[in-house]
C-alpha cells in the first residue's frame, strides 16, 4: 500500500472522527426535521402501509414541508430506526453523520480518479472542515444522503467515461452501471430537486468523453432512475393520483413566506453565501476557469500535440468539473432555496482549488508535505472557527444567506447571544500549522521568503480568535429570521 493511499485513509479517518464527534444536537427545528420525524415514526410504527395514508393527511395539513414522495428517505430512516430501536431526529442525524463521512470518501475516490495523488490528498484535507457539511451531517436532513448519492453518481459516471481511454472500451462495467443507476435513484427519492442537476450530469458526462458526444445509453442513465422513483411512489401509495397534487404542491412552496423573507436575493446569492462560510476556497474558485480552459487554448495556440498526455488529461477532467459546477450553479442563481439544496457545490469547488494549487501552480507543485501541511491546518483552523461561531455558538439550524450572516455580525441582531471562544480544535489546528511553517522555513533549502510565510501563518493562527469575539447587539434591529434559537423561542420554518 503506498504512502499516497495511507494519507487517503488517515485524511478519511480524521474527517469521520470530526463528524462523529459534533453529532451531538440536542435540539432540532421544529420545521423540516420535525416533519421528516413524524413521517418517519409513522412508517417505522406501522410500515409502509400507512403510506396513503400520510400523503392525504400532507396534502390536508399543510403541504409546504417535506413531501412524503421522498420514499427514499422514509426507506433509509426506516432502516435506521430498526438498527437503533428509535425512531427520532436523532436517528436521522446519524443517517446524516454516516453520509457525511462517505461524502469526505468520495471526494478522495474523486481526486485519485480525476487527478493526481497530491490533489486527491489536498482536496480530501479541505473537505475534511467544510463548514456546510460538518453542519448538515450533524442534522435531521436529507441533504447530505443527497450529496453523497450525487458524489457516487458522478464517480460511476467518471469510471464509465474513462472507458474511452482505454482498449477495452468494448467490455462494458455492468458493476459501475448498476451503481450508478442505484444511486441517481435513490437521489430522486430522497429529493426531487436533482430534476435541476440533470444538465450537469449530462454535461460532465459528455466532456468527460474522448469524443465529446451523446449517445443513446446516456438517454437511458437519465430517463430510468426517475421511472423506477415514480414506480416506486406508486407502490407504496397503491396509486398515481396524489402525485400530481404534491409536485404542485412543491412548486407553491417556493413562493411560502419563509422562501419570500430568506431565500431571495440577487442571482449571485449562492456564491455569497458559500463564500461567507469558506472564504479561501469561493475567493480563489474564481481564478480555476482560466486556468482550466485559458491554459488549454493557449497550448492550442502554440502548436502543441494533440497527444493526450498527464496534464491534459488532468486539465480536461478540471473543465469537465468547472461546467458541472457553472451549470448547478446557474440552475440556483434562479431558484429561492439556501445552501442545503446545493450542498455539492463545495465538495466539487474543493476538487477545484485543489487541482489548482498542485497542478496549475509552480510553487504548488514544490511544497514540501511539511508546507502542506502548515498551510491545509491554518485553513482548517479558520473553516472550524466559522463552523463553530455560525452553527455551535449561534444555532443556525437552516443556512441562509441572513441568518449566516447575522451569526457572523456582518449584519446586526438584536439576538442576545452568549460569549463564545475558539474551540480547542481551532487552537490545536492553529499551533500546528505555525510549528510545521517554522519547521519548513528553517531548512536551508527555502529562502527568506519562505520565513515571511511562516510569520504570517503564525499571526494568522494567533490572530484567529479575535476574529470572532462576541459582537454586541443593537436593541431594535430587524431580524425577521427564525435560524438562531433563543432559550425558549421555538425554530418554525418550511423550506421542503
Amino acid at each position: 500500500m503506498s504512502r499516497g493511499v495511507i494519507g487517503l485513509i488517515l485524511l478519511v479517518a480524521i474527517g469521520a472522527a470530526l463528524r462523529l464527534g459534533y453529532n451531538n444536537v440536542v435540539r432540532y427545528g421544529n420545521g423540516d426535521e420535525y416533519h421528516y420525524r413524524l413521517q418517519l415514526q409513522e412508517i417505522y410504527n406501522h410500515g409502509f402501509r400507512a403510506f396513503p395514508g400520510i400523503v392525504k393527511s400532507h396534502l390536508a395539513v399543510d403541504p409546504d414541508f417535506p413531501a412524503p414522495y421522498r420514499w427514499g428517505v422514509l426507506a433509509v430512516g426506516r432502516f435506521a430506526c430498526t438498527l437503533r430501536q428509535a425512531c427520532d431526529e436523532r436517528t436521522l442525524a446519524w443517517v446524516s453523520t454516516v453520509s457525511g463521512v462517505a461524502v469526505v470518501t468520495l471526494v478522495a475516490m474523486l481526486g485519485v480518479s480525476l487527478f493526481r495523488r497530491r490533489t486527491a490528498l489536498v482536496a480530501t484535507a479541505l473537505a475534511i472542515t467544510s463548514p456546510l457539511h460538518l453542519d448538515l451531517g450533524r442534522r435531521a436532513y436529507a441533504d447530505e444522503m443527497h450529496t453523497a448519492c450525487l458524489l457516487l453518481a458522478l464517480w460511476c459516471l467518471a469510471r464509465l467515461a474513462s472507458k474511452s481511454y482505454s482498449k477495452q472500451e468494448s467490455r462494458p462495467d455492468w458493476v459501475c452501471a448498476s451503481v450508478l443507476l442505484l444511486a441517481m435513484t435513490l437521489a430522486w427519492s430522497i429529493k426531487e430537486s436533482i430534476l435541476f442537476f440533470l444538465p450537469a450530469i449530462l454535461a460532465w458526462l459528455i466532456w468527460l468523453r474522448r469524443s465529446p458526444q451523446l449517445r443513446p445509453i446516456d438517454l437511458a442513465l437519465v430517463l430510468v432512475p426517475p421511472a423506477c422513483f415514480v414506480a416506486g411512489f406508486v407502490w407504496l401509495n397503491h396509486g398515481f393520483s396524489p402525485l400530481g397534487e404534491l409536485l404542485s404542491a412543491t412548486r407553491h412552496s417556493f413562493l411560502h413566506r419563509y422562501s419570500v423573507l430568506n431565500q431571495y436575493g440577487p442571482p449571485h446569492r449562492p456564491l455569497i453565501e458559500l463564500f461567507a462560510l469558506s472564504p479561501v476556497v469561493f475567493g480563489m474558485l474564481p481564478i480555476v476557469p482560466f486556468a482550466a480552459f485559458g491554459a488549454a487554448y493557449a497550448q492550442r495556440a502554440a502548436g502543441n500535440s494533440g497527444q493526450i498526455q498527464n496534464d491534459d488529461l488532468s486539465r480536461r477532467h478540471a473543465q469537465a468539473l468547472f461546467l458541472a459546477f457553472g451549470l448547478i450553479a446557474l440552475v440556483f442563481f434562479f431558484l429561492p432555496k439556501n445552501l442545503r439544496f446545493y450542498a455539492i457545490l463545495d465538495p466539487l469547488a474543493r476538487l477545484l482549488v485543489a487541482w489548482f494549487l498542485c497542478e496549475v501552480l509552480p510553487i504548488g507543485k514544490s511544497l514540501t508535505a511539511l508546507w502542506w501541511a502548515a498551510l491545509l491546518l491554518c485553513q482548517s483552523a479558520l473553516e472550524l472557527a466559522l463552523f463553530h461561531r455560525t452553527f455551535v455558538a449561534s444555532s443556525v439550524t437552516d443556512p441562509t444567506a441572513s441568518a449566516i450572516f447575522r451569526a457572523l455580525a456582518v449584519v446586526p441582531s438584536d439576538v442576545l447571544e452568549k460569549s463564545w471562544r475558539p474551540p480547542a480544535v481551532v487552537i490545536v489546528c492553529g499551533l500546528l500549522s505555525a510549528s510545521f511553517a517554522w519547521m519548513s522555513a528553517s531548512r536551508p533549502r527555502f529562502n527568506r521568503r519562505s520565513v515571511v510565510a511562516a510569520a504570517m501563518i503564525t499571526s494568522c493562527a494567533l490572530g484567529l480568535p479575535q476574529l470572532f469575539r462576541p459582537h454586541r447587539t443593537i436593541p431594535g434591529a430587524a431580524t425577521n429570521t427564525p435560524n438562531v434559537i433563543t432559550p425558549g423561542q421555538p425554530v418554525s420554518h418550511a423550506t421542503q
